[in-house]
């Protein structure tokens, strides 16, 4: 069972997952975090602020930060998390603009950054809106997501392929023609294979777009939903 995200979740319409493999970003901006990304404790980080004072000022920073600026317990609080992730794949670490931005698919890891700041935004980032297809018969599908004609990676040809039979029983999903035999005889190729900007993968249920951005988010275009032309 999936666990449910604790935090307040802000939905963004993007074409691609934040670095093509995160469905969320929170960012943490607190005075003084840039130290503490870059502090394995909170004695490395009092000692850090503390040396700054020795420091001459500069054009861009004549004022000091003192140690009275700084919620210590908020910034141990994300210490001890981001040494217990810093190493870890399912969780990436940016600063951005005088904040921290997590990136995770992980949710159990968000609701953990609620015992910091339960006031903590997360930004989720969901496929743009979709626009509608005419058709003059009823559709065997509610959607349809086109490829872009980009060079596919034996990595990427791979992906598409082992999907594509996983789910080749299923009445949610399904493949063009042009794709399932771009698919089937481009196993063997070498790199430099485009994709055909006409293939297309047929889908039921907006969550299945959510799953094909985890996996393959680089190589997917305009997403449409599927309608019977009105009388």
């Amino acid at each position: 069972m999936t666990a449910s995200l604790k935090l307040k979740v802000v939905k963004k319409s993007r074409n691609r997952l934040f670095y093509s493999k995160f469905l969320y970003k929170a960012t943490i901006q607190y005075v003084g975090i840039n130290l503490a990304f870059t502090s394995k404790s909170i004695t490395k980080f009092i000692e850090k602020v503390e040396r700054r004072r020795t420091f001459p000022p500069t054009y861009f920073s004549k004022n000091y930060l003192t140690l009275d600026d700084c919620d210590l317990n908020r910034i141990e609080t994300f210490i001890n998390f981001f040494v217990k992730y810093k190493n870890s794949k399912e969780v990436t670490f940016l600063t951005d603009y005088g904040a921290i931005a997590i990136h995770t698919n992980n949710v159990d890891i968000l609701n953990e950054l609620g015992e910091i700041d339960s006031l903590i935004i997360v930004t989720e980032a969901v496929p743009p809106p979709a626009d509608t297809l005419y058709f003059v018969k009823e559709p065997e599908f509610e959607y349809r997501v086109y490829l872009k004609g980009i060079r596919a990676s034996l990595d990427l040809i791979s992906t598409l392929s082992d999907f594509e039979k996983t789910y080749e029983n299923s009445s949610d999903i399904s493949y063009s023609l042009g794709l399932k035999n771009f698919c089937s005889s481009s196993q063997s190729t070498t790199n430099g294979k485009y994709l055909a900007s006409n293939f297309y993968i047929d889908y039921n249920n907006y969550s299945n777009l959510i799953f094909m951005y985890l996996i393959f988010s680089n190589c997917l275009g305009k997403n449409y939903k599927l309608e019977k032309k009105p009388e």
